[in-house]
């Protein structure tokens, strides 16, 4: 690949990521305990937090397949502040 291509990809990686993180939508809060989010459309990212079993869940698409992750590291994105609170 020449330079220019790569200069392209990369800030067009770069915007749509801004982009991405800046409309950034609330959790739903579901009956159980479990509060979902979806960012990015279908293609984009499924969070998954469980407060009753303190897990957190991440899952590309559609959330078909959940991978758990550290819900500290979750808690620093300002939408999950008020909810991850242990």
């Amino acid at each position: 690949m020449n330079k220019p291509i790569i200069y392209l990809l990369l800030s067009m990686f770069i915007f749509s990521s801004t982009l991405l993180s800046a409309s950034e939508p609330k959790p739903t809060k579901r009956s159980n305990g479990v509060y979902t989010q979806n960012v990015g459309g279908k293609s984009g990212l499924f969070y998954l937090v469980d407060t009753v079993t303190t897990l957190c869940f991440v899952s590309p698409g559609g959330g078909a397949a959940l991978t758990e992750i550290n819900c500290q590291l979750l808690k620093n994105r300002a939408v999950w502040k008020e909810i991850i609170t242990w």
